[in-house]
């Protein structure tokens, strides 16, 4: 084909094919585009209609699920006697920080093993808010300031949530249940659970949350326990309301042992009252679809506004002193915590990113050139020699587990803080699988490294976790304390 009739041909046909496919004139293309044009706006509209009648389904439906549950409470509450709160146990650790002795050889054996504990899943309750409309505008005129922690925060809520029980009987219950159930409570708990985010708290920090915002805003402690209860429900927990003296109280089934604090029993599982002197309780125990029990664990903490805490100073090797002061907002978040059965939940917590940057650092440039197993046991060490021991009776008179931050602000440790400070340091810092070891009466660590090491260790699955006591002065990786050497260890995954 001729290369020039070619090029001059796709011009020509495609005027061609423009002229046949387009109107006859500028007004037939003008009343085409308006037409297409209103066709579009018709479908929009419908898409709009649509998401418009799926939300006012959805409120409806939430709306009907609340209030029929409400209706619930109504049916006469069931009375409960309570059982005594577990008293934290005891450990007869030393009361002085034992030191290992010169001759005292590592010995390469394989230790023997008790149980192993799993690590906690992440599965968290969690609701599925619809979104609202005008919620810069709404939130202008119905903005309800409250501070958690010292933490400044802000929900939309106006005053159509106030009411009054002039009685916490079933039908005073109720009645309050079913006004608060016809008012749109989705934006508020969007709003509450966006703060929980925002502020990257677990269950608990949560729970404390809805608190605090529920007794800011009611003056009567009843009516803020049953909203507490409403706000918490509709967020996807588990959650009980109960009667004692009068007085309204809420029952918690977390997922595992919490100490000192009272419990009722309820179709197989404990629902603790956060009391320890309750004899008897009338509990709603009605159930509500698709409910999910809280938590205790905590996944990093909480970012709560900075209050410097007293400093605290750590020498080191050399002319360098660590100054460090944690967030004093955070420490008292953590004296709020419920004591219980997790210690790894105590270890996945971390620490605070005053504490990172004032630590880490440091610790980088000291293990950044070193081998696997020469990093662990400078780590090892650096928390061995860096605190002053105390046994938890001496320093609190009671049991008292610290998070990793904790340790930064109390002037003494024991070896369960260590463990938990120890196993903190390795997996962030180096990226290595750490496990405590639990001993009756003592919490040490473990840590999987490769290689045929002298020392003691545990033989898992996936591995040999070495020991590593971050309590045991002078002790290196595979030494075990003498009154443990062929004790078996619990073995707790984090």
């Amino acid at each position: 084909m001729n290369q020039s009739h070619f090029k001059l041909g796709i011009p020509f046909f495609l005027l061609m094919l423009f002229a046949f496919l387009a109107p006859a004139n500028a007004q037939d293309w003008e009343k085409e585009y308006q037409k297409r044009l209103e066709e579009q706006r018709r479908k929009f509209e419908q898409y709009k209609n649509v998401q418009q009648q799926s939300f006012d389904d959805y409120k409806k439906a939430a709306e009907a699920k609340f209030a029929a549950y409400g209706e619930q409470m109504r049916k006469k509450w069931e009375e409960y006697h309570t059982q005594a709160g577990i008293k934290s146990p005891e450990f007869p650790e030393p009361v002085s920080q034992p030191v290992k002795q010169a001759t005292t050889q590592s010995v390469a054996q394989a230790l023997p093993v008790a149980s192993v504990q799993a690590s906690a899943s992440t599965d968290l309750p969690v609701v599925q808010a619809m979104p609202t409309e005008n919620k810069v505008l709404s939130m202008r005129n119905n903005a309800f300031h409250f501070t958690y922690y010292h933490t400044k925060c802000t929900v939309h809520m106006g005053s159509e949530y106030q009411f009054a029980l002039s009685s916490v009987d079933e039908s005073h219950c109720a009645d309050a249940w079913s006004k608060l159930s016809h008012l749109r409570p989705e934006e508020l708990i969007a709003d509450c659970l966006a703060l929980k985010d925002s502020l990257n708290l677990g269950d608990w920090g949560y729970i404390q949350l809805v608190k605090k915002l529920a007794d800011t805003y009611y003056k009567d402690a009843n009516a803020s326990n049953l909203f507490q209860m409403f706000l918490l429900v509709g967020s996807g927990y588990k959650v009980r309301i109960g009667r004692v003296n009068y007085k309204l109280t809420l029952l918690f089934p977390f997922d595992c042992m919490v100490y000192d604090y009272c419990f009722i029993e309820i179709d197989g599982e404990n629902y603790f009252l956060m009391a320890d002197d309750i004899p008897t309780c009338t509990v709603f125990k009605m159930k509500f679809d698709g409910e999910k029990n809280p938590s205790l664990l905590q996944s990093g903490p909480p970012a709560l506004a900075y209050s410097p805490a007293k400093e605290r100073t750590f020498p080191m090797r050399g002319d360098t002193t660590l100054r460090v002061r944690p967030n004093k907002n955070l420490i008292d978040f953590y004296a709020d915590f419920p004591h219980n059965d997790r210690w790894d939940y105590y270890t996945r917590t971390s620490l605070s990113h005053e504490v990172k940057s004032a630590l880490y650092p440091y610790l980088l440039t000291k293990i950044s050139d070193m081998s696997r197993q020469n990093a662990v046991d400078y780590l090892l060490h650096f928390v061995q020699n860096s605190f002053s021991y105390k046994t938890d009776g001496a320093q609190f008179g009671y049991e008292r587990p610290l998070f990793g931050e904790e340790s930064f602000y109390f002037p003494y440790n024991d070896c369960e803080d260590r463990a938990i400070l120890f196993a903190v340091l390795v997996e962030e810092l180096l990226n290595l699988d750490v496990v405590l070891l639990e001993y009756d009466g003592h919490l040490s660590a473990g840590v999987h490294l490769e290689g045929d090491l002298a020392g003691s260790y545990y033989e898992l699955n996936d591995g040999r976790y070495y020991s590593c006591d971050p309590t045991y002065i002078g002790a290196g990786i595979g030494d075990v304390m003498p009154n443990y050497a062929m004790a078996k260890a619990k073995i707790i995954r984090i």
